[in-house]
């Protein structure tokens, strides 16, 4: 098709309207091309497609057009899907300010550059900013689409995400089932939303510490990932580190051990050796490898994970507070109290302040904390940190509201 088109504007003579039809359709050719490469993992690749298309089309229909605010979405996206958050916020902003202009601010088209941006917020750890958007995003949706809309029921799991992020395990939990519900009847029970919102709800059950469902809904998760998208895709690979997540966390170390290095392995390979998950992995292959007492291949895992969290993500994002927590908690267990402390302080003092006081992750830094203050012998010490910790949680249980979510 492509080449009968090239043959015509050769044949045309360089007609102008002719080159610009051909333009056109490589254009539509090519973001197919690189939609599909997304749908697969293969980012890189996409990129590369996706910057093609949005040249071709600036330069034949205008900065403006919608097809071209189309191509730029698409490019943000991408640069989402890499964990490149500076570059897709910029780009998600000049599509939002333009399709506001251009559609209004009630069109889908501008209501999915809002959730672009909402969830590059999240990624960055600019969570309440991200519920914020959400769940504008949300009550538009609702508004403007047909109920039980798969992009309505996308925007309900972004929030149930958001907050559970933030520690609001029981809403979430409460979201997830819905939507999980709603997608297996809408999108089927292999569809990757659906797959993704399965692994969603087993996290946040994993989070409460309900373990036995949490199991038994990953390996389901990883099994129909591993068929749907196959053994590689990002998805995949997400899906068995956190199947190895709850593993650790029921104490079936030799198993979660396997398959975190497992899962390093083709995270370096597929999305490269800084990108945020592979990060992940590292933190979580390092602390499974802690809980077994093998103290120094951990520690030195924990630190070049720290090194590099701070280096790609920056000093104060949660990732990055957690690396360090965890990090402190392997000195501790190793009885290198003095730097332990140093480092447990400055987690919690920036959890605190990123996070807020009632945060679970804040609160856990409080009580590791007041374990190694008791470790060195700092009784008193330890118990005012640990009543701190105690005061904060029951005040968090108090005036812990969420507004409704679902209409």
């Amino acid at each position: 098709m492509l080449q009968d088109m090239a043959i015509e504007v050769i044949h045309d003579g360089g007609n102008l309207a002719t080159e610009q039809r051909y333009r056109h359709t490589v254009g539509q050719e090519a973001e197919k091309l690189a939609c599909e490469l997304s749908n697969q993992g293969k980012y890189k690749a996409a990129e590369q497609l996706f910057r093609q298309t949005l040249e071709i089309r600036q330069s034949a229909l205008g900065s403006e057009d919608p097809d071209t605010l189309t191509s730029m979405d698409y490019l943000a996206s991408i640069l989402y899907a890499q964990n490149r958050y500076k570059a897709a916020e910029q780009l998600y902003r000049q599509v939002l300010e333009l399709r506001q202009k251009a559609l209004g601010f009630e069109h889908p088209n501008t209501l999915a550059s809002i959730r672009g941006l909402a969830c590059v917020f999240m990624g960055q750890g600019r969570y309440r900013a991200a519920e914020k958007m959400h769940r504008e995003t949300l009550k538009l949706r609702q508004k403007v689409l047909p109920a039980k809309h798969p992009n309505i029921l996308e925007s309900i799991s972004d929030l149930a995400s958001v907050l559970e992020r933030q520690g609001r395990y029981e809403t979430a939990e409460q979201v997830q089932r819905h939507t999980l519900q709603l997608m297996q009847k809408a999108l089927g029970l292999e569809h990757p939303d659906t797959l993704l919102s399965m692994g969603s709800l087993a996290s946040v059950l994993d989070n409460q510490g309900k373990y036995i469902e949490a199991e038994k809904i990953k390996r389901q998760t990883l099994q129909l990932m591993q068929k749907v998208l196959g053994p590689e895709h990002p998805n995949t690979l997400w899906s068995m580190g956190s199947l190895a997540s709850v593993l650790g966390n029921k104490g079936k170390y030799i198993e979660a051990e396997k398959i975190q290095r497992q899962t390093l392995q083709l995270t370096q390979k597929v999305l490269g050796p800084k990108h945020p998950s592979t990060l992940a992995s590292m933190g979580n292959l390092a602390s499974v490898l802690d809980n077994q007492g093998k103290y120094i291949e951990a520690e030195m895992i924990q630190r070049q994970t720290l090194q590099l969290t701070q280096k790609v993500l920056g000093p104060e994002h949660p990732s990055t507070l957690w690396s360090m927590g965890n990090l402190a908690s392997s000195l501790d267990n190793q009885g290198k109290y003095i730097e332990g402390e140093k480092i447990q302080r400055q987690t919690l003092q920036l959890r605190q302040k990123v996070l807020g006081l009632e945060h679970p992750d804040t609160l856990a830094s409080m009580g590791n904390l007041a374990a190694v203050l008791r470790n060195q012998g700092k009784i008193d010490e330890a118990v005012d940190m640990a009543l701190d910790g105690l005061e904060e949680l029951f005040l968090g249980e108090v005036s812990m509201y969420d507004a409704p979510l679902i209409s």
